[in-house]
């Protein structure tokens, strides 16, 4: 199961929506990065200006500390030992905590023995 999350700006009609990334289960937190968002930092810059709103797929509002949480503090206890192919097929790495880490249009964060989200490119959800 994913979800996907989006950043509303409401600078006037229509609202401008950013991807701030999507999370699923197993699955390091795949933060969305464009040439102006690079970082973590960058959306906490984004998220603490008074006319955006973070929102998910469903359209349900999501706080600032429900945000970061779901960025931050994961982990998996699932299972792992899935064999050559699917890692290959699936563009994955095993990463920290049970969680399985992006290898396609992905980089790692900036502490990857602890950051439980990878910085992704691209169009996804």
């Amino acid at each position: 199961m994913s979800i996907n999350y989006y950043a509303h700006l409401d600078l006037g009609k229509p609202v401008v929506k950013l991807h701030i990334g999507k999370s699923s289960a197993g699955w390091c937190f795949a933060l969305h990065v464009t040439d102006e968002i690079t970082s973590l930092d960058d959306w906490r810059k984004v998220w603490s200006c008074p006319w955006v709103t973070i929102v998910d797929e469903y359209g349900d509002t999501v706080t600032l500390t429900e945000m970061l949480t779901e960025i931050t503090d994961r982990s998996w206890s699932g299972p792992r030992d899935r064999g050559s192919p699917w890692w290959d097929q699936n563009h994955a790495l095993p990463g920290l905590l049970g969680l399985l880490r992006q290898t396609h249009n992905a980089t790692l964060p900036p502490n990857p023995e602890t950051d439980t989200y990878d910085l992704c490119f691209g169009d996804f959800s």
